[in-house]
């Protein structure tokens, strides 16, 4: 235990070298992997190369990694609040009950990188054309976060927190929020169509000026479009609709909203009735465009 103790003190005074001994020396990555409770905060590691290793409990917080490879790195319970991750390699990277409060990520490289149980508020999560820098967040904490006018097409954030989010004019078509919380968000004027918001908390969600289009909103399967099967409402069997209670729906067309099912992994859709969106959905229909039967 003191050997590693003093191995350890000897690698983290190589972190005050030029970055190219640091990326050289596979000693640094042995002696942080899989190191508990390790704490660097604020320390200079641009350009380290940690590819591969597992960090857990460390204290990352402000830490400099920018240009640091970090591809397949797996973050458990680490603190990386205010980090720099600008033009980080990524790719792979796992994040695990991470704390990423202001953490920014401009230019990095996150191909493959998955998020699951992370708090993301003030975090840098778009980039210079406005697209959504994590595609994939599982049950992660985004309360509050502007994601304006972000393009968020296609991400996975099933589970995920956006209450008080802005969200005004953004892209989520296609988007996969099922079972998200979206309560008093700010969706003015986002692209809905082709979304999966199956079991989704939208109550009290401004939605002026958005286009909803086929959005999938209702379903029979508890975890309909997730793989990994979330239990988003209870047995199986029971139907499931987004929650549109205090939602105001003046103008908003919803004529064309979907129900779908899984079948055999293939998805079963019609149109949802006026009746489910009322009974189910909770949709206070007044001076909305809604399905006439």
């Amino acid at each position: 235990m003191i050997r590693r103790i003093a191995a350890l003190a000897a690698a983290l005074a190589l972190f005050s070298t030029p970055v190219i001994a640091r990326a050289a020396d596979p000693e640094i990555r042995t002696i942080l992997d899989r190191c508990m409770g390790c704490n660097l905060a604020g320390k200079d590691l641009h350009g380290v190369d940690l590819h591969g290793i597992t960090l857990i409990g460390t204290n990352l917080r402000r830490v400099n990694f920018d240009g640091a490879h970090l591809s397949d790195v797996r973050f458990t319970g680490v603190n990386l609040d205010n980090a720099n991750l600008n033009n980080a390699d990524l790719r792979n990277a796992r994040f695990i009950g991470a704390s990423l409060r202001g953490t920014t990520f401009a230019k990095a490289n996150l191909d493959g990188a998955t998020f699951t149980g992370v708090s993301l508020q003030r975090s840098n999560l778009i980039d210079g054309d406005q697209r959504g820098l994590i595609r994939t967040c599982t049950g992660c904490n985004l309360e509050g976060v502007d994601l304006s006018l972000a393009d968020l097409r296609s991400i996975r954030f099933v589970g995920s927190n956006f209450r008080d989010a802005k969200l005004a004019k953004s892209d989520l078509r296609d988007a996969r929020l099922v079972g998200a919380n979206l309560r008093n968000a700010d969706l003015s004027g986002v692209q809905l169509s082709g979304g999966n918001f199956v079991g989704a908390n939208m109550r009290e969600a401004n939605v002026h000026g958005a286009v909803f289009g086929d959005v999938r909103l209702c379903s029979h399967n508890n975890y309909y479009g997730d793989s990994s099967r979330l239990n988003v409402v209870g047995d199986r069997n029971d139907a499931a609709c987004a929650d549109l209670r205090g939602v105001d729906l003046h103008g908003i067309d919803l004529s064309r909203v979907q129900w779908c099912d899984e079948d055999r992994g293939a998805a079963n859709c019609r149109t949802v009735t006026r009746a489910e969106l009322v009974n189910l959905a909770h949709a206070d229909l007044a001076g909305a465009i809604a399905p006439t039967q």
